[in-house]
């Protein structure tokens, strides 16, 4: 039984680190695009059904949250350098849960633009270190991620709010206002919150930017892109609808 603790749940699991795109990787994307592919397809109709997936991701968020909290003073690694709700990812994870709860457009607007890209860069580079699936920790990653993702895509495929390009250059502002005194949080607290001060230890797209601050020039351009792209289906179906 402590055998199977320590290789689930430990510090310290024996065996190899995350696999990036081994085996475990690509099944664990695939079930998250199944679920976004499944709820779309699906679509429910009676707004008690809707309101329930609603609560049921909400409720998802707050336990994989309070859990990787508990695993984290468990195992002796709790630190507000590293696991305080600061990382553009984190931060989401509440705005998201609001979002679903007391759904209103604007919400949407910067949940799906600030959520999407990011987490989908997060899943496909994941910041597991050691922690191969289906070790505890890494599980909390997909599910935070993979949620981050599914949410406002529901939003969207499901509940009928639709991402405007209008709202991407408000997206990059609210970016910007969040990272810019996120450089002194982490030089006064010894952290690395948004990877602003220095790239992730793990890799990363960042890895392939240059150093810093360099990087940080091409990650703007990037977060552009990427909502642009994040848009594209949308203005895609919107201008077969006219056709």
């Amino acid at each position: 039984m402590s055998h199977l603790i320590d290789r689930y749940f430990g510090k310290q699991p024996p065996g190899a680190p995350f696999k990036l795109f081994g085996k475990l990787h690509l099944i664990a994307l695939g079930v998250i695009v199944a679920i976004n592919v499944g709820l779309a397809l699906w679509k429910p109709k009676k707004e008690s059904t809707r309101k329930a997936i609603r609560t049921g991701m909400a409720a998802a968020f707050v336990a994989n949250e309070g859990l990787m909290h508990y695993w984290h003073v468990r195992t002796g690694q709790w630190s507000h350098k590293t696991v305080l709700p600061l990382h553009l990812c984190g931060a989401m994870i509440y705005t998201n849960c609001y979002l679903l709860v007391k759904p209103n457009d604007e919400l949407f607007q910067m949940s799906y633009y600030l959520s999407v890209p990011g987490a989908m860069q997060a899943l496909v580079t994941p910041d597991a270190g050691i922690y191969e699936l289906p070790h505890f920790r890494a599980v909390t990653t997909f599910v935070a991620h993979g949620l981050l993702v599914t949410a406002p895509i529901y939003m969207a495929t499901v509940e009928g709010y639709r991402p405007r390009a209008q709202s991407i250059p408000k997206a990059v502002k609210l970016l910007n206002l969040l990272g810019a005194p996120m450089l002194l949080v982490n030089r006064v607290m010894g952290s690395n919150y948004m990877f602003i001060n220095r790239k992730p230890d793990t890799p990363s797209l960042l890895d392939k930017l240059g150093p810093w601050p360099v990087y940080l020039i091409w990650l703007e351009a990037l977060a552009v892109v990427f909502m642009g792209l994040a848009y594209l289906p949308f203005a895609i179906a919107r201008w077969l609808k006219k056709s």
